[in-house]
């Protein structure tokens, strides 16, 4: 039933010139004609020459080298060692950890046990 009306209104469109009108509306507009190039016997006009023209003197900037940033001081834990450790340890068994997490954390350097802190802590 739908499918033998789209059929009948296809026909009513094609019979009032429907299709035409679509192409006509998306077809491309006609190019451009090509201008005609002089003849093997002809030149081209020859280009006026332009006034004498002098050149500003160039410019001279001095480059100078940046001064070296200085290196950043490593950051100092803000407690004493075994607070550190015992944080790290507590991060770790925190975040599921099943190894001996103590021992683990007592042979680590305080930036590494910062490290730790950082990366394992679950109160970010």
């Amino acid at each position: 039933m739908i499918l033998s009306f789209c059929i009948l209104i296809l026909f009513i469109f094609y019979t009032s010139g429907g299709f035409k009108k679509l192409m006509d509306f998306y077809r491309y507009p006609e190019p451009e004609p090509l201008q005609k190039m002089p003849g093997p016997n002809k030149s081209p006009e020859p280009i006026p020459e332009p006034g004498h023209i002098t050149a500003a003197p160039a410019t001279v900037e001095t480059i100078t080298k940046p001064e070296p940033i200085p290196e950043p001081e490593p950051i100092k834990p803000a407690g004493d060692r075994r607070q550190l450790e015992r944080i790290a340890a507590n991060c770790l068994t925190a975040a599921g950890c099943k190894f001996d997490v103590w021992t683990f954390c007592r042979f680590k350097s305080d930036l590494e046990l910062m490290e730790i802190i950082k990366d394992y802590n679950l109160n970010k």
